[in-house]
């Protein structure tokens, strides 16, 4: 019997095994792998003890996020001493699945090195957008005629992709100050338009009962309408959707939307890269996805694809 392969998977507050997301991918690795799971270190005596087991580890390493607290430690030493390593977050498309998940090379959002042209691959290109059309389909997703409306996507703001990508000058109200530059800088008749903010899902699915801890009031605008609907419901009759980074993007601008992004990064966000044709990123976005319930040679085959180009990339 072959031997399994090894892998660790790491994340920065420990919560592989707590989260109800992390531990559906735990488990699935768990069973393709010979897993183990590394914890962030609480003092200086751990932290050694955690770069002495990288420096002679010979597995795959797989960080959660890269762009959270501690992980960026973690992926420097996987450089430092060129261990096999790759980023694994929620996918893509259909955004945030909860048995779904996505590997990256470089990072996330605009770190994404896996997510550019050169690695579009005509091989399963029917397969993956049959999926997606399906999807719409099956939601009765599609464009309709646009009004005079601009929907703005809200992300937590303690969310990495905030506090790496977006310089906000007033934190306690930045949905305000990122609506008001916009409509100012584009010099948008607010009598003419609608404006919508649509605060980020976890609001309500996870965080309404613990208001205290995560207050609402940084991550809702003062001044504007909030959306009562799903995302991607609200934004079907837009005439544009504005957005810092947001996984659900990239479904949005499937649909034939336009799309502005605020964000900035060292990279240009991967779905305003030089595609063809962007049915060629969304397909690439499914290439690099896997489903906990997919064969363990396709989960294995994604993880080392990521792997190798992430050393390409080096």
């Amino acid at each position: 019997m072959e031997q399994q392969k090894k892998l660790v998977i790491y994340d920065h507050d420990d919560s592989l095994l707590k989260c109800d997301i992390k531990s559906v991918l735990v488990s699935c690795l768990s069973t393709v792998y010979t897993l183990e799971i590394a914890v962030p270190p609480k003092n200086v005596l751990e932290g050694w003890v955690v770069t002495n087991h990288i420096k002679n580890y010979d597995g795959i390493i797989l960080v959660w996020n890269n762009l959270k607290p501690t992980c960026s430690w973690i992926i420097d030493l996987c450089k430092r001493y060129n261990k096999e390593y790759a980023i694994v977050e929620r996918n893509l498309l259909p955004t945030q699945q909860k048995d779904i998940f996505m590997l990256f090379s470089g990072g996330i959002c605009f770190d994404s090195t896996n997510l550019d042209p050169k690695y579009f691959s005509t091989e399963n290109y029917q397969e993956n957008m049959s999926k997606i059309y399906n999807h719409y389909s099956k939601n009765n997703l599609r464009k309709l005629k646009s009004k005079k409306k601009i929907v703005f996507i809200g992300q937590l703001i303690w969310d990495s992709t905030m506090t790496h990508f977006y310089n906000a000058n007033d934190p306690d109200n930045i949905y305000d100050e990122i609506i008001d530059n916009y409509i100012k800088d584009n010099k948008i008749n607010t009598d003419e338009y609608q404006i919508v903010f649509c605060p980020h899902p976890v609001i309500e699915l996870r965080l309404k009962d613990q208001m205290k801890e995560y207050p609402a009031y940084c991550n809702l605008p003062k001044k504007y309408e909030i959306s009562t609907k799903k995302t991607i419901k609200e934004c079907l009759d837009a005439e544009k959707v504005v957005s810092v980074s947001s996984s659900i993007i990239y479904e949005i601008m499937g649909l034939g939307i336009d799309v502005e992004i605020l964000g900035k990064g060292k990279g240009v966000f991967p779905a305003l890269r030089e595609w063809d044709d962007l049915n060629h990123c969304l397909s690439t976005i499914m290439d690099f996805q896997f489903n906990v319930k997919d064969n363990p040679e396709k989960i294995k085959n994604i993880i080392n694809r990521a792997v190798l180009l992430n050393k390409g990339n080096e």
